[in-house]
């Protein structure tokens, strides 16, 4: 096993989680006042034993920001006047229009070494670390990602009265931890891999003939959904169960399985090539199974997303050919020389039982009679089959993807 951490370094906090380890609130409410800025007696007393009354407010402040935070304000945090006023009320002090101006270093030193004895807090020395780790290492074993952790070992060690170190050294210590437990959870998954898909993921980062390798072609992102870009998905989707990745049982669960195929993607074949087996395989076995569910997925939105396009260019066609067969004037005369054919008919058998030819032809034109039943009947099948016919002229593009789509997807969904 490499002695190369596999999340070594990584920062998963932003700058301004690093830059500002204490956010406090620019306007806080009545409840959170009461919460976390109100002074028990004893804390009034230690409070009062400082000299001046901008000292008196910044002991009290740092006091309740350790209680809870469980670090101090740094000299640089502007404190909100509203959380002033409220420990300046309690200790009898008058209420301030501004903040504070910094603190003086040695000042600054002295009280927050008189609030961790009055609040029994320790500093986070080598024995606390050394536990620490072995809590972050646990959990992190059973998948727990760093940046979860991160928060919840900050709460351990409030709770424990540990005062918390700065954000970046927790940070590394959290990331440091988690590597190790990687390497762990990396050597599981090369045991329960079988050698011969620890084979099959070493040739899929091998350089081929144009110095590509095979892993590079399942790096590709979901394209526009037209044919051609859905069968080589397809293809893709077969070549991942010709390796057997359906297959493959990482052991690990479907978050930490995620974080890892993530962790995959970002390196090349040849970043790949250089790290160690079981670190390479881990990080490969888990893009893979990730990739082949991303691209059943992908398979299946991509074909919705061509069908609903078939569908409109269907009905844009069947719409152009519709106005240009049946512009407004041909159906107007149509409806009148059917009109005034049925109203001939009507008008002669409420009268008598007979209706002659003649009568019939006087009014309606044979030719313009005829015309207007095959107008008739080609708006009647263009209605009822014109947004089919439209489709059959489209489903040769369909084809070329159907056949292959519907076994991949209908084995996905038996597994699922």
């Amino acid at each position: 096993m490499s002695s190369e951490p596999l999340l070594q370094g990584e920062a998963f906090l932003s700058r301004r989680q690093r830059r500002t380890p204490i956010v406090l609130p620019t306007d806080p409410s009545d409840e959170e006042l009461a919460r976390n800025w109100t002074l028990s007696a004893a804390d009034q007393r230690a409070a009062l034993r400082c000299r001046g009354e901008a000292q008196r407010r910044r002991f009290a402040v740092q006091l309740c920001a350790l209680a809870t935070y469980g670090r101090f304000v740094r000299p640089q945090d502007e404190v909100p006047v509203r959380i002033l006023n409220h420990v300046a009320y309690q200790l009898g002090l008058p209420a301030v229009l501004v903040t504070d101006p910094p603190p003086k270093e040695d000042a600054e030193y002295e009280h927050q070494q008189r609030i961790r004895e009055h609040l029994a807090f320790r500093t986070f020395e080598a024995e606390l670390q050394t536990e620490a780790e072995r809590w972050i290492y646990a959990r992190a074993l059973e998948g727990r990602l760093p940046k979860e952790l991160f928060p919840e070992i900050e709460e351990q060690l409030r709770r424990q009265k540990v005062v918390l170190p700065a954000p970046s050294t927790l940070e590394r210590l959290v990331a440091g931890v988690c590597a190790r437990a990687r390497e762990e959870i990396c050597s599981q998954v090369e045991q329960a891999l079988t050698p011969q898909a620890r084979t099959r993921l070493d040739e899929l980062i091998e350089a081929g003939a144009g110095r590509t390798s095979s892993f590079f072609r399942f790096k590709a992102p979901a394209p526009e959904a037209k044919p051609e870009a859905i069968g080589d998905f397809v293809d893709q989707l077969r070549e991942l169960e010709t390796l057997g990745v359906p297959e493959i049982d990482l052991g690990l669960g479907a978050q930490l399985t995620a974080y890892l195929a993530d962790l995959g993607a970002c390196y090349d074949a040849r970043d790949l090539r250089r790290f160690a087996p079981a670190k390479r395989h881990t990080l490969l076995a888990s893009y893979l199974v990730e990739r082949y569910r991303w691209l059943l997925d992908q398979l299946v939105e991509m074909h919705a997303q061509y069908l609903t396009a078939m569908s409109r260019r269907a009905d844009g066609t069947l719409a152009l050919k519709r106005k240009r067969l049946f512009p407004r004037q041909r159906v107007r005369q149509t409806l009148d020389t059917l009109r005034h054919g049925v109203r001939i008919v009507l008008n002669r058998f409420e009268h008598e039982d007979v209706l002659l030819r003649s009568d019939f032809f006087a009014v309606v034109d044979p030719g313009e009679a005829r015309q207007a039943v095959d107008d008739y009947e080609e708006f009647r099948r263009l209605e009822e089959r014109g947004y089919i016919d439209a489709l059959v002229t489209r489903y040769s593009h369909l084809r070329r993807y159907l056949p292959q789509f519907l076994g991949p997807a209908l084995r996905g969904g038996a597994r699922q």
